[in-house]
């Protein structure tokens, strides 16, 4: 190790002599020196003497130096003839003197010798550092090494073997239990990260569950409905409701698998809560609602109404076929506002595509049917029933009650070749609907009904209305001679009032048919079915018939639904005016 030392001080001292040599400007010609003058300037220095330490301590103190051979030494290296040993001091201050480089420049370079080993000489060495001004970090090197290192190995104690081995076997245990504290510690996190992941994907697939039946529910809501949003899902248990000017009367109907009529309820109203087909006394009609369905426990979901005025409109138009149902429903009011005499902002619109026709050019039309009501006419009877507690599902025609009453829709066109004509006589006005197959395609209400039939016997009598209501049930028009509580002449009279009543109903019914035939693609009327309460007077179907000219029967109100035994022995007398009740209680 100290060889190396003293080799790389060599090192370092050449390249500081050849950095000096280049940067050097160029040497003039040697001056030729007097013989006396080179003697002057090769005298050696004079230096105190020094004393060199005992032999024993310079060897402690002094690690061995030693040159390299010949063969490895750098090239260029030019050592001086060695000298005897009392002249060493002096050679080496003579080398290192400025002027001693300038002859040695100058004078021709000697052969190189091979250096003689140095012994061990500290203050000789020292000397030397002192003159070559070494940087800090080549003295720190060129150093001798301190007492607790030798020959560049520590010096302190070693543990003993067994000491060490344990030391050691402790250490890589520790390395190994850390090791494994990181696995754990990694494994741990992971685990942690993986369930977070799975907590996540849980709740994310939770809401995405919830978000599915949401969706669900509203592709429920919506399946079952058309354009305009109504209900296309046929209710199981419907609450047909009429509310008459007479009376309220409701017919609950169960449409799952065989059509049967569960309850029929039928209670009297009283006079001036509905007229004219419109509520005049909300509050009043809010409390008999309340009270007709508490005591008949009929239930207060799924109810439909059913309403029947002047004030509704109903029409057929054709308009060029549109997909888009917004665009639709926008051509639709656009074309119904000039059909139609009531103004939309004031109004209820609803409509049914009944079928479309392809014409010869490509384009294709739309049949519509449109129904028009007045806004106030509608709210009047909603707000009454919700004050009462019942959802509607609806607010119907008494007229398209009536033809799904009376018979199926393949019944209704007589295989096309006519109408199907339904007129249900109510107390103070009829309803006249009239069907060519599957939809009602004319309606109109006639004020006519059961009480002007009393006000015509009140009147020939001079008697009241209610007593005249009492006696109309004994009288039959195609009867002659006395009848229950008159006379034969008293019985005539009556008869006689009564037929001027129904020529002046038949006068707006012929009316009525004749519109209706004006219309294009209207069929011929071979046939009335009449039903409803005014309906059950003696000899009207036949005194009907007489004026017409047409065959008139009444309508079987049971024709398409069973109720049960008992409903059907105990109000038999009551069915033709629940006509309307059990209409709107059948789905189709």
């Amino acid at each position: 190790m100290a060889a190396n030392e003293q080799t790389s001080i060599w090192k370092k001292e050449i390249h500081l002599r050849r950095r000096r040599r280049r940067a050097a400007p160029p040497a003039s010609p040697a001056p030729q020196l007097e013989p006396d003058a080179v003697a002057t300037m090769l005298r050696p220095v004079e230096r105190a003497p020094v004393e060199a330490p005992p032999e024993a301590e310079q060897e402690a103190a002094m690690p061995p130096v030693s040159l390299p051979a010949e063969a490895s030494r750098p090239k260029g290296l030019r050592v001086p003839p060695a000298p005897s040993r009392p002249e060493r001091p002096e050679s080496v201050a003579a080398l290192l003197h400025p002027a001693g480089e300038e002859l040695q420049a100058a004078a021709p370079e000697p052969a190189l010798e091979p250096a003689p080993k140095l012994a061990r000489e500290p203050a000789q060495f020292e000397d030397v550092y002192e003159r070559l001004a070494l940087p800090e970090e080549l003295a720190a090197l060129a150093a001798p090494p301190g007492p607790a290192r030798r020959n560049g190995k520590d010096r302190r104690e070693r543990l003993p073997r067994a000491e060490r081995k344990r030391l050691a076997k402790a250490a890589k245990e520790a390395r190994h239990a850390a090791r494994e504290a990181e696995k754990q510690a990694a494994r741990q996190a992971k685990a942690a990260a993986a369930e977070a992941r799975r907590a996540g994907e849980a709740e994310r697939a939770q809401q995405a569950e919830k978000r599915e039946q949401a969706e669900r529910r509203r592709h429920e809501r919506e399946r079952g409905k058309d354009a305009q949003g109504r209900s296309t899902r046929p209710l199981k248990r419907v609450v047909g409701l009429k509310i008459g000017t007479s009376q309220l009367s409701a017919a609950v109907v169960e449409n799952d698998g065989d059509r049967r009529v569960a309850k029929l309820a039928r209670v009297p109203l009283e006079q001036g809560v509905v007229a004219g087909g419109e509520v005049r006394d909300p509050e009043r009609l809010t409390a008999a609602l309340r009270a007709f369905f508490r005591e008949h426990g009929l239930p207060r979901r799924d109810v439909r109404l059913g309403v029947s005025s002047n004030r509704i409109g109903l029409r057929i138009i054709e308009i060029a076929a549109i997909d888009d149902p917004k665009q639709l429903a926008n051509a639709i009011r656009f074309r119904a506002q000039e059909t139609v005499p009531v103004p939309l902002d004031e109004a209820v619109l609803d409509y049914r595509v009944l079928d479309q026709r392809e014409h010869e050019d490509g384009s294709r039309t739309l049949r519509v049917l449109v129904v028009v009501a007045h806004r106030a006419l509608i709210d009047g009877y909603a707000a009454a029933c919700k004050r009462a507690g019942l959802k509607l599902a609806g607010v119907d025609l008494e007229a398209f009650a009536l033809l799904r009453a009376m018979a199926p829709p393949e019944e209704r066109g007589r295989g096309g070749d006519s109408a199907f004509v339904v007129v249900g006589v109510g107390s103070e006005r009829s309803t006249i609907a009239v069907s060519s197959g599957e939809i009602c395609e004319f309606m109109r209400v006639v004020e006519w009904g059961g009480s002007s039939l009393d006000t015509a016997i009140a009147n020939a009598l001079e008697i009241s209305p209610r007593e005249a209501e009492q006696l109309k049930l004994g009288l039959e028009l195609d009867a002659v001679g006395e009848a229950p509580g008159l006379d034969a002449e008293q019985a005539e009279r009556a008869r006689d009032a009564m037929r001027m009543e129904v020529q002046s109903f038949v006068r707006d019914l012929v009316a009525s048919l004749r519109l209706y035939q004006e219309q294009p693609g209207s069929l011929g009327i071979a046939e009335l079915v009449l039903t409803g309460g005014g309906a059950e007077c003696g000899g009207l179907p036949a005194e009907i018939e007489r004026l017409v000219g047409v065959a008139v029967r009444r309508g079987d109100v049971l024709a398409r639904v069973r109720p049960p035994k008992k409903e059907r022995d105990r109000r038999v007398a009551e069915l033709p005016s629940l006509a309307v009740a059990v209409g709107l209680g059948i789905e189709e």
